[in-house]
């Protein structure tokens, strides 16, 4: 694909290699298209400010294969199975603990139950005595991870993977708390896993054409691809890849125009709900 700046002809790209991969266990018992794609090396020299155009067009991974629509815990516990996972942010937001639990949509909950070892590091005090007395989770403490690595994350073998989940839209300086958190961490975990919301999202247009924003009223940013992938690239991590996920399982039924949508969400990735970015420490 061209890039759009005349100053810095050339090509930039991302490789598709869509591939099929079986996720979850809860209503999971289908095939789902992988979407995430590495960021290739022209790329990177835009992402890391080697080069500058103040009108770069930057591609999005397109998925041409037939699937449906991968779920955001479904990838999660695909991408955590048999791991030693860091959960940072693991707790949520005190109000709405308990109904996650509930409906089975608590994350730390369900990567608990995949991985091998699973440590919830959150900062929120109310939110880890919750989890801790009310539920019983003792996999959790409060810690931040970007100024301390406490004695519960030195011990063991190195974890495979830190996951943040709809994180780093709440953070003040994205870019700060994520470089402090590979300082502190590498060496002792090998990749992290990024979810945030996507700013391109289908939703997101549908209701500004009716002059109106859905934003949880905590947050600080939407990101694009290229956005994430640059805050990420600013804070040190490597070997960057993005994907497109929904926050639902696909309903065994819904009319026509719910199989508009899954043919449109198919087609085009980057109008699905979350954005998921994959980078190492090393």
């Amino acid at each position: 694909m061209r890039l759009s700046c005349p100053a810095a002809p050339g090509q930039i790209g991302l490789a598709t290699l869509p591939r099929l991969v079986r996720v979850g266990e809860a209503g999971a018992k289908y095939m789902k298209t992988d979407t995430r794609f590495p960021i290739d090396a022209d790329a990177m020299k835009y992402l890391s400010g080697d080069a500058f155009c103040n009108g770069i067009e930057f591609p999005l991974p397109r998925n041409d294969a037939e699937g449906l629509k991968l779920d955001r815990f479904m990838h999660l516990e695909a991408a955590c199975k048999g791991k030693r996972v860091l959960h940072l942010g693991c707790c949520d937001h005190p109000p709405l603990i308990r109904r996650k639990i509930a409906d089975n949509r608590w994350l730390h909950a369900r990567l608990t139950a995949v991985a091998e070892c699973c440590l919830g590091v959150d900062i929120d005090a109310e939110a880890v005595a919750i989890v801790r007395e009310q539920f019983g989770y003792a996999n959790v403490i409060r810690a931040d991870l970007s100024e301390s690595v406490p004695p519960e994350v030195h011990a063991g073998k190195p974890w495979d993977v830190l996951v943040a989940g709809e994180i780093v839209e709440h953070l003040d300086n994205p870019v700060l708390f994520l470089a402090g958190l590979r300082a502190n961490l590498k060496g002792l975990c090998l990749k992290i896993i990024i979810t945030t919301p996507n700013a391109f999202r289908q939703d997101n247009f549908r209701l500004v054409r009716s002059h109106k924003e859905l934003i949880n009223s905590d947050h600080r940013y939407w990101f694009t691809p290229y956005t994430l992938a640059k805050v990420v690239t600013r804070a040190g991590f490597t070997s960057l890849r993005l994907g497109f996920v929904e926050n639902g399982v696909p309903r065994s039924r819904g009319g026509i125009r719910r199989a508009l949508k899954q043919r449109l969400l198919r087609m085009h990735p980057a109008l699905r709900e979350v954005l998921v970015m994959e980078a190492s420490f090393a």
